[in-house]
């Protein structure tokens, strides 16, 4: 009896838990009910003045995503949207006042945990992001991942622009600059790395997002932020060797001009490893870079087949030449304008505690200093089923 009483007990336990389980979330929203919040754009605005003091003003763009039955008639008829996505522009002193405003625009609760994007307006940029950026770091629902990008025009244009294959203008924006970032040799610019660098106050780039005369999206520069302030732009090849020296090889073209035209290569992985050292009382690095390679396209004339392995032995170390020489360049300019540890250094030094020392103490007198040298290893591992090159078979008929 008492073990049959025992068995009860226990199914009665099994039965009333299970209801738990079975009862659902405690905070169990509609999904109609919740701003999927997936682009934010920041810009400066003038000032105000609070109680005597000047406060700093920003101009917000949120961008949410719009379920069926979810966005309100009034809002989206204010907006002019009936492609997906409602954007709501708010004028705020702190990001957190702003997105909690789109409770009274909305009706809806923001959720941040799908943001997808970050767009720094220009006026912002020059001012400092060293604000906003305490918002990013502490909110729980950041994602590292989020892409950054800078731009050059006013914020309303990046959210409106059309795509055909995003429903939303930031998550167009967002697949652009995670594409450029694996297959054109640009360096990341998330959520994650941006943080690391302003938390360490050291300088960092930004891919900057322009429109051209068709309207489209095109990344083909880098925003420099030094002191979390914009300080300068670079170009799209200066931002491609920067990302080679950072080591963020993934797939890209490399061109190398000649007399006749050019040469593209296709790089198929790579490594840029960094040999300090002390040389003659003073800082030297070697920055040693390994790619793998396969060839896309050769228009010069310097070989005329490649049925040898001594043919493109020479082409290696042909474009292994030009390619140092091209990241030597890159690197005494960027030296002598920023004297700053845009080459991501430091946390590469830690092994190394009187350089890491040097270069987070004193980083202009360390790169007044320091001397460079680059190694490029470049291997060509595929070059295609015709032996013979263009002008060969120009020659030929």
């Amino acid at each position: 009896m008492k073990r049959w009483n025992k068995n009860v007990l226990s199914a009665i336990v099994m039965l009333l838990f299970s209801s738990i389980l079975l009862a659902g979330c405690w905070d169990y929203r509609e999904l109609e009910k919740r701003a999927l919040v997936v682009g934010l754009g920041i810009d400066e605005l003038p000032p105000s003045d609070f109680a005597g003091k000047e406060v700093r003003m920003y101009q917000i763009i949120v961008q949410v995503v719009e379920t069926a039955g979810s966005s309100s008639q009034a809002a989206m008829q204010k907006q002019q949207q009936s492609a997906g996505y409602t954007n709501f522009i708010i004028q705020t002193p702190s990001i957190t006042e702003g997105i909690q405003q789109i409770i009274t625009q909305s009706e809806r609760f923001p959720l941040l945990s799908h943001l997808q994007l970050i767009v720094l307006g220009e006026k912002l940029s020059k001012k400092g992001i060293h604000e906003l950026f305490d918002f990013f770091i502490r909110f729980p629902q950041m994602r590292r991942q989020t892409e950054i990008i800078a731009t050059t025009r006013p914020l309303i244009e990046y959210f409106t622009v059309p795509s055909t294959a995003e429903p939303t203008p930031s998550l167009h924006i967002a697949s652009i600059a995670d594409s450029v970032q694996q297959t054109l040799l640009l360096p990341e610019s998330n959520l994650g790395i941006i943080s690391k660098n302003i938390r360490n106050n050291t300088p960092f780039v930004v891919l900057t997002a322009s429109l051209n005369k068709k309207g489209q999206i095109v990344i083909n520069q880098g925003t420099v932020f030094q002191n979390a302030k914009k300080v300068g732009i670079l170009s799209k090849s200066d931002i491609q060797n920067l990302s080679m020296l950072y080591g963020e090889i993934e797939r890209g073209l490399l061109h190398f001009s000649c007399s006749q035209g050019k040469a593209a290569l296709q790089v198929l992985a790579g490594n840029s490893k960094i040999r300090p050292a002390i040389k003659n009382r003073k800082p030297h690095i070697t920055f040693q870079i390994e790619l793998e390679t396969e060839l896309t396209e050769y228009q010069c004339s310097d070989i005329a087949s490649f049925d040898s392995p001594e043919q493109i032995r020479r082409m290696e170390q042909l474009y292994s030449n030009m390619l140092e020489e091209q990241l030597q360049r890159t690197a005494k300019k960027l030296t002598k304008k920023y004297k700053d540890d845009i080459f991501r250094l430091t946390s590469r030094l830690k092994n190394h505690p009187e350089m890491y020392e040097q270069i987070r103490e004193h980083p202009e007198q360390f790169f007044e200093q320091w001397t460079v040298d680059i190694n490029v290893n470049l291997k060509i591992r595929n070059i295609g089923n015709v032996l013979k090159t263009f002008i060969t078979l120009k020659k030929n008929k």
